[in-house]
């Protein structure tokens, strides 16, 4: 037996569906699976990679093409959080290790919803109420997984190693602004957001400062939401 693939839409990603398959049995840790890789839209258009986890029991791994390549040529981390790629191909290559992470934690995390972040009842629109990204275990997990096997990654590529914890971190502003759009994507998962909510979402970014802050509310305020006693809250609920 083997590990089963199928994609769609493959023609023209960045990595070969051979390096695709490689990159499985690299980092993939079970026994063997049925994958699909699509190169299309995911759920939100801020995702560079997403994972799903089918009835089927099929792992299918969406990719954001041109997200991927814009993120590249700006030169910030994808996939982890301090994984800067050198090539383009290594930039897809993280986005897939993320997901993969997301695949192995279907064996041991399946249905315990506090992992993924899904806390108790439902926001206004009828979504889950969710912990925001990096209150997720499930995504601080992916994201250091990329960290530690991004010196395995390159040696598949043949590229030189790096050195060092932090693999060539780098603050740009062109991540800075990315991370300050996620923040506000993030947060409007809530039908409530504080102020100490932003603080302490931008702190856990590292881009903490005033105008990062006066950008997501700036941001929050065009998605509906409206300033009260330090309260952001949506328009639908305040009525």
């Amino acid at each position: 037996m083997a590990h089963t693939f199928t994609f769609e839409n493959f023609d023209y990603f960045l990595l070969t569906k051979e390096e695709v398959m490689d990159i499985v049995e690299l980092f993939y840790r079970w026994e063997d699976a049925k994958f699909r890789f699509v190169d299309g839209k995911c759920s939100k258009s801020t995702y560079l990679g997403q994972h799903n986890y089918g009835w089927d029991g099929v792992h299918i791994i969406t990719f954001n093409k041109k997200l991927i390549e814009r993120c590249f040529e700006r030169k910030v981390s994808i996939g982890g959080n301090f994984s800067i790629a050198p090539t383009v191909k290594m930039a897809a290559a993280q986005v897939i290790v993320h997901e993969l992470m997301h695949a192995n934690q279907e064996k041991l995390h399946h249905g315990e919803k506090g992992f993924y972040g899904i806390k108790n009842g439902v926001t206004k629109t009828g979504k889950p109420k969710m912990a925001r990204y990096h209150g997720r275990a499930c995504e601080r997990e992916a994201r250091d997984y990329v960290d530690v096997k991004m010196n395995e990654l390159l040696a598949y590529f043949n590229l030189p190693s790096q050195k060092g914890p932090k693999v060539a971190m780098v603050e740009t502003k062109a991540e800075v602004n990315r991370e300050a759009a996620a923040v506000s994507e993030l947060l409007q998962e809530c039908s409530k957001v504080t102020f100490e909510d932003i603080n302490d979402e931008l702190r856990a970014s590292k881009i903490m400062s005033p105008a990062n802050f006066m950008a997501v509310v700036s941001e929050l305020k065009k998605r509906g939401f409206h300033q009260i006693m330090n309260v952001l809250t949506k328009e639908s609920v305040i009525g």
